[in-house]
């Protein structure tokens, strides 16, 4: 029969593994809404943003492409606002070290390239 120390010591393990399982699950959470948040779709305008120097080489490609369309200057220094030919657009560009995003998320792009007009 365990004594008062070995129970006590079973329920703070417990204790922490739960612990450990839900910031787990929040962690899970947040990445998940994050990344619906900031994926690019394939019917709205895309922040193209170069990692190293590769990717800046990988700008000037993508530029050149029939489909690709320069919408503006993003909000992050050497960044731009496109429209690109989907699907697996962002991953071929993601192996060329340019990381995509979607330019309507927060922070991500002028209110100009939302595609949205306003009215005066």
């Amino acid at each position: 029969m365990p004594d008062d120390a070995s129970r006590l010591i079973a329920r703070r393990r417990l204790s922490l593994i739960a612990g450990i399982i839900g910031a787990a699950q929040v962690g899970l959470i947040v990445l998940v809404l994050a990344m619906l948040i900031f994926a690019p779709r394939s019917d709205q305008p895309a922040l193209a943003y170069p990692l190293d120097r590769k990717g800046r080489s990988a700008m000037i490609a993508l530029l050149s492409a029939p489909d690709a369309q320069l919408l503006a200057n993003g909000p992050l220094d050497g960044s731009l606002i496109i429209n690109g030919p989907r699907p697996g657009f962002a991953e071929m560009l993601l192996s060329r070290r340019v990381l995509m995003l979607n330019a309507r998320a927060p922070g991500c792009g002028p209110s100009r390239a939302s595609g949205d007009r306003q009215s005066s």
